[in-house]
């Protein structure tokens, strides 16, 4: 049974309102450096990859996806810098999981809303060699200021793991943390499940600003379930929310959401 609880609470500074200024221009912390597992070869996995890898820097040279950049900072086709930021191997099976995230080649990449496009990819041992299991080029839209999210494996059966991803966005004092578990599915990668785990509107609510104040928070817990070696995934929800039909304009969020895995996705199943 694995149980996710994340509660993040960031205060911004808003021009013209009564909470404290910066001069300094916010900006996600940096990825933190990456641990390779033991025996590991990370040249031969972004050779594998991308075709090419500049060790000297640590990363390899893509392109963007021709479709899906609608609402993003990147161009259909344009030339990226593709960089390892995540690699863990499974206790269970010995997998080797690896996320990279890619950025622009050219110009300045560091605004708020400048997400990193993903790449995820698990590697098997065969031999005395590495072989590709599954992998997924570039192209999930996840982070900001053009950092990766933060990364850590997950389970979610006896012998299946996956990447979850997370991260916390602030802006106009309202603060969300997002996730999204990622897992390996028909040779490419899944968004098994994505949704905000936290939200509130601390930074600027109350007697002082024109909306009341709100806050919740998702449990996620993974147990056995009836699909054999994949868990359910229980979705808790509690706390308030903002409503236009209630009197006060808030409104509780409680409730529980069962959902079970099928075809690389956690969908939606009543308890039996």
């Amino acid at each position: 049974m694995r149980k996710h609880h994340l509660t993040v609470a960031l205060i911004f500074a808003i021009p013209g309102f009564a909470l404290a200024a910066s001069a300094a221009r916010p900006q996600a912390p940096a990825p933190a450096p990456l641990q390779v597992p033991a025996g590991f070869d990370i040249a031969f996995a972004m050779n594998a990859l991308y075709g090419n890898y500049d060790a000297a820097v640590g990363t390899s040279t893509s392109t963007a996806p021709a479709t899906g950049l609608e609402h993003t900072n990147f161009q259909p086709g344009q030339k990226v810098t593709v960089k390892p930021f995540f690699a863990a191997a499974s206790s269970t099976t010995g997998e080797v999981f690896l996320a990279t995230f890619a950025v622009p080649a050219n110009g300045e990449f560091d605004c708020h809303a400048c997400a990193p496009l993903i790449g995820a990819a698990v590697f098997v041992k065969s031999g005395d060699a590495w072989k590709l299991e599954a992998s997924e080029k570039p192209d999930i839209i996840f982070g900001q200021y053009g950092v990766p999210a933060a990364a850590q494996l997950f389970q979610f059966g006896p012998r299946h793991n996956g990447i979850e991803l997370s991260y916390t966005y602030g802006g106009q004092g309202v603060t969300d943390t997002h996730v999204i578990f990622l897992v390996a599915w028909k040779g490419g990668f899944s968004q098994a499940w994505s949704g905000i785990v936290s939200s509130d509107n601390s930074g600027y609510c109350g007697a002082q600003a024109p909306s009341p104040c709100y806050a919740y928070h998702v449990n996620l817990k993974f147990e056995e379930g009836l699909v054999p070696g994949y868990d359910d995934l229980t979705v808790t929800t509690a706390g308030t929310d903002l409503s236009s039909d209630s009197q006060n304009g808030i409104r509780s969020v409680i409730g529980v959401q069962h959902l079970r895995f099928s075809d690389g996705k956690y969908v939606p199943q009543p308890r039996p």
